[in-house]
């Protein structure tokens, strides 16, 4: 089973220059979406054919997955907080939607775990834009620089939504429907 593979993979990894964190993030995704495949098999008539045809829908392409890693661990220091909150809160979504069942609404979980993402540090954009750089081919939009010096993509700015963590990506933009 791929799957087996891959996990065994990561555990040999973790004893060779492993960014833990990653690793960790990692692990919990392949124990959602196994529970997840599970669920969508179970359905009358099922959506996927097959477990394997399930988890290739969910899984990242290894070559995709080990440029993350190597990135992510390049910019430790940046990414560590937002990877360990990353990993507090897909644990805790997916403790709860096992619990609810895969027949039950799982908003309350997915509120849940909105809400604890929504306080995790930011990624760097600086690592971010490096992922795209390295791992998929991509020129990344230019930074905005917020008022604290902190980057965040461009199309933040006057999103409607706080990126910064000091609010300047909001200040001075027009008011939706104004005048």
């Amino acid at each position: 089973m791929a799957l087996a593979v891959f996990g065994s993979t990561l555990v040999a990894c973790k004893e060779d220059n492993t960014f833990e964190p990653f690793a960790q993030l990692i692990i919990e995704l392949e124990e959602q979406m196994t529970f997840d495949c599970t669920c969508q098999l179970a359905q009358d008539p099922p959506f996927y054919d097959s477990l394997a045809e399930c988890q290739e829908d969910y899984l990242l392409p290894p070559p995709i997955e080990a440029c993350m890693h190597d990135v992510y661990n390049e910019f430790s220091d940046e990414t560590t907080p937002h990877m360990n909150c990353l990993v507090a809160a897909e644990r805790n979504y997916s403790d709860c939607i096992q619990v609810a069942g895969c027949m039950a609404s799982s908003s309350n979980c997915y509120d849940t775990y909105a809400a604890a993402v929504s306080v995790c540090p930011f990624m760097s954009y600086a690592a971010e834009s490096e992922v795209q750089r390295k791992c998929y081919g991509r020129t990344p939009e230019p930074p905005f620089t917020c008022a604290s010096g902190q980057q965040v993509p461009q199309s933040y700015k006057c999103d409607y939504e706080e990126d910064c963590l000091d609010g300047s990506d909001e200040l001075n933009c027009p008011v939706p429907g104004g005048f």
